[in-house]
């Protein structure tokens, strides 16, 4: 009698570990084919920018954030600035293509250090620009050690999370990526929520922005716009929302023509 139970028993036990395995392989086979199912003989190539997460990605696209992980064979949902993203059956974004096309040197690149925690931000709704000023020095060493010496003054002189600001461009008309777009910047003064911080590496009450450099700011700037939906109002000098000359007369120049 008692083998009798313990065969039912071990009988039971081997049917729901079948079930479980049928159940799970229907559930892979599924998943193999919703990732196949889209056109991929020419998927889109995203670069990852900052601010950027799989479920903004996901929004801003026809895609799912289960398909883009399965496709790209992404173990969780974490993704890194600088990172390439194939979307298939993809030919163009919501918005933020703009952005794709700008060439931008990431952190990891210039050598940022970790930055401090730091509270989320929850969007953006406007473009302050500003300059360094304090690049007098510059031809004496590289922008990627001015970079870096800009991050150790915010964190370790100002106190803050990271470098203040979310983009800095340099002499060569090179873009930056600073503090990244999940957080709010720290670049003016009581108004840094939802405000995006574009610093321009020199000094431009002295200097005038040459013909890289103002290409490279109106074309983050018509990308950042883009992406974020951010009118010509919004958009401002520093001078504009405090006490200070920044970004400089020559910038301002450059701010006004761009507005108008």
């Amino acid at each position: 009698m008692q083998n009798q139970e313990y065969q039912i028993k071990r009988m039971k036990k081997i049917i729901f570990f079948l079930s479980s395995l049928l159940t799970l392989s229907s559930f892979c086979i599924v998943l193999l084919i919703s990732c196949q199912s889209r056109d991929d003989s020419k998927p889109y190539i995203y670069t990852v920018q900052s601010g950027d997460t799989l479920t903004a990605i996901s929004r801003n696209s026809t895609l799912s954030v289960k398909e883009i992980m399965c496709y790209n064979n992404l173990k969780d949902s974490r993704i890194m600035s600088g990172q390439i993203i194939l979307l298939p059956g993809v030919s163009q974004m919501k918005s933020g293509d703009k952005m794709q096309q700008l060439e931008i040197i990431h952190r990891n690149v210039w050598g940022a250090q970790k930055p401090k925690k730091m509270n989320e931000s929850k969007g953006f709704n406007k473009i302050t620009v500003h300059h360094t000023t304090e690049n007098k020095d510059a031809p004496k060493r590289s922008e990627i050690h001015f970079l870096q010496s800009v991050q150790k003054y915010h964190i370790n002189m100002r106190k803050w999370a990271d470098i203040g600001y979310h983009f800095l461009i340099g002499k060569t008309g090179k873009i930056y990526e600073g503090r990244l777009l999940h957080y709010y910047g720290a670049h003016v003064k009581n108004n840094n929520t939802a405000n995006i911080g574009i610093a321009m590496l020199g000094d431009f009450n002295s200097d005038k922005l040459n013909p890289a450099q103002e290409k490279s700011l109106k074309q983050l700037i018509e990308a950042l716009q883009e992406k974020y939906k951010i009118s010509e109002e919004k958009l401002f000098a520093h001078r504009e929302l405090g006490n200070t000359s920044c970004p400089g007369d020559h910038t301002m120049e450059f701010l006004k023509e761009y507005r108008n």
